[in-house]
């Protein structure tokens, strides 16, 4: 335990649930306010 391979034990182990898309709302967090104040191109991630 701890040492890293845990991904190994889900798979060996038969319990890996499945990925997750690019776009889910779990893998997408805030943009920062001082990189938005710097590049007016930049817009907040939805939801944040």
């Amino acid at each position: 335990a701890f040492e890293g391979f845990r991904v190994y034990d889900l798979v060996r182990t038969g319990r890996v649930v499945g990925t997750l898309p690019a776009t889910s709302p779990k893998l997408i967090l805030p943009i920062p306010q001082r990189e938005i104040n710097n590049n007016s191109l930049l817009t907040q991630n939805a939801g944040y």
